[in-house]
């Protein structure tokens, strides 16, 4: 919208983006017949849970086993498990 707007020096539109989706791609066809697959075990956090998220939601998606698999990461000060 920022660039239908006119530009990004454009004054009038300065609102920030509050969502971050990120889809992945489709995965089940690359894994089917590799010796790789994917771990069934959490990561654990990329980044410290102290800094200040740049989005209030950050979802990421890809395709695995023919399903859309969501992953959503938030700040716990700004949102309650069950909200979300």
């Amino acid at each position: 919208l920022r660039y239908l707007a006119g530009g990004e020096g454009n004054a009038a539109f300065v609102a920030e983006p509050e969502i971050s989706f990120n889809y992945l791609g489709q995965f089940d066809q690359d894994l089917k017949n590799n010796a790789f697959r994917m771990s069934p075990y959490s990561v654990g956090a990329s980044i410290s849970d102290t800094l200040t998220k740049r989005y209030a939601l950050d979802i990421n998606g890809m395709i695995t086993d023919g399903a859309l698999e969501l992953t959503i990461s938030y700040s716990n000060k700004m949102f309650m498990k069950k909200s979300i």
